[in-house]
């Protein structure tokens, strides 16, 4: 239960963090456009950074799951 209870905080700092961390994300790109739009973001962008880019949003997106046991 101590573990899962540890994954689940983990779960939710990831969630805490995800604007900051979005931020930081795409301040490299954004010193490289004129126009800062997400979308002229997204055209410098690998595929690798696109997943990132993905990730975060989704860590934005999605409403926090509350803790149940056996699901961390």
């Amino acid at each position: 239960m101590r573990e899962q209870l540890a994954r689940y905080r983990t779960y939710l700092q990831t969630k805490a963090d995800a604007p900051a961390d979005l931020e930081a994300f795409l301040a490299p790109f954004w010193q490289r456009l004129h126009e800062k739009t997400l979308g002229n973001a997204v055209t410098l962008m690998t595929r690798d950074e696109f997943a990132e880019l993905n990730r975060l949003l989704a860590a934005m997106d999605e409403p926090v799951r509350p803790f149940t046991p056996y699901a961390y």
